[in-house]
C-alpha cells in the first residue's frame, strides 16, 4: 500500500471530484482523507493518485466504490451500549410525550449498524408505528449492501453489545440465519425510509426530532465542523435532539448557542427553541 499520497494529489483530487461531481472534500481532515485514498488505490489495484483519478473520471461505478472506500464506517450494532441506553430511556420517552409524529434522520450512513439499532429500541418501546426514519447514504454501493447480513463473527459482537444495552433481552429474536449470515428481521424496517442524497440544504429534512450523526465530525475541519452543524441544526425541530457521539463535541460558540448538554457523556444535545 501507498504510505500516504502527498497534499498536493490529495488537493488535485478534490479539486476535481468537486468540479466533476460537485462533492467537496477539501474540508475533510486531510490527514484521515489521505490515509483513506492510498487505502482506496491499494485496494483497487491501482499505483498512484492520478491512475485513480482517470479510473473515477470514465467509470462512475468506480467512483461510488471510490465513496465507499473513503466513508467512515460505523462498526457494529449498539456501539456504546450506554449512549443508547440514555437514547432509549430518556430521550425516546420524552419525544413520544410531546410530539404525535417521532422523525428521526440518519444522515451519511455507511451501513444498517444505527439503522438497525434505533429500530430495533424503538420496537422495544412499542414506538415502531409511531416513528419515521429517514437513513441517507452517500454512496449506491453502501446503500445497496446494508442490509445484506452480518458475518457470523460480526453478528457475535453485535449479540455482545445489545446484551450490555438489554441484559434481559433476546438479540436472536431480531435475525435469522442464512448460507452462515445473519440477515436481520425485514419487520425492522417498517417506517424506515433509506435514500441516497447528500448533506445539502435544499434536500434534507425538516422538523426532526432526533438526529443520530455520530463520530463523523471528527474527521472533518472546523470549516466542516461548522457547515454541517449547521445543516443538522437547521433540520432539528424545537426541543429536538442530536446524538453525535462521545468523541465529538460542539465546540464553536455560534453553535453551542442553539443547544443544551443533556448528556455529556455521551455527546448528545437538545435543540433550544428558536424563537
Amino acid at each position: 500500500m501507498l504510505e500516504g499520497i502527498s497534499y498536493t494529489d490529495a488537493k488535485k483530487l478534490t479539486a476535481i471530484i468537486k468540479d466533476r461531481f460537485c462533492l467537496d472534500f477539501s474540508n475533510y481532515a486531510m490527514s484521515s482523507f489521505r490515509h483513506r485514498v492510498s487505502v482506496a488505490i491499494s485496494k483497487f489495484n491501482l499505483v498512484s493518485a492520478d491512475s485513480l483519478i482517470e479510473k473515477i473520471l470514465n467509470d462512475n461505478y468506480m467512483f461510488d466504490l471510490f465513496l465507499k472506500e473513503v466513508s467512515v464506517s460505523t462498526t457494529e450494532m449498539f456501539r456504546d451500549p450506554s449512549a443508547w441506553k440514555y437514547i432509549s430511556d430518556s430521550v425516546l420517552p420524552k419525544l413520544s410525550s410531546q410530539t404525535e409524529k417521532i422523525n428521526i434522520w440518519l444522515p451519511e450512513c455507511t451501513s444498517g449498524d444505527d439503522i438497525y439499532t434505533i429500530a430495533i429500541i424503538l420496537k422495544e418501546l412499542g414506538l415502531t408505528q409511531k416513528s419515521s426514519i429517514t437513513a441517507s447514504f452517500i454512496s449506491s454501493s453502501l446503500l445497496s449492501g446494508f442490509n445484506q447480513g452480518y458475518e457470523i463473527k460480526k453478528t457475535e459482537l453485535n449479540k455482545s453489545n445489545y446484551s450490555r444495552f438489554n441484559e434481559n433481552g433476546d438479540f436472536t429474536q431480531y435475525y435469522t440465519i442464512s448460507n452462515y449470515k445473519a440477515l436481520m428481521n425485514s419487520d425492522l424496517l417498517t417506517n424506515v425510509s433509506i435514500e441516497k442524497f447528500l448533506l445539502a440544504p435544499m434536500i434534507n429534512p425538516t422538523k426532526v426530532n432526533l438526529i443520530i450523526y455520530r463520530n463523523k465530525l471528527i474527521f472533518f475541519n472546523s470549516i466542516l465542523q461548522f457547515e454541517v452543524l449547521s445543516m443538522l441544526t437547521n433540520s432539528l425541530d424545537s426541543g429536538g435532539y442530536l446524538f453525535i457521539g462521545s468523541k465529538e463535541s460542539i465546540i464553536n460558540p455560534e453553535m453551542r448557542k442553539h443547544y443544551k448538554v443533556v448528556n455529556d457523556h455521551e455527546r448528545i444535545y437538545k435543540r433550544i427553541s428558536k424563537n
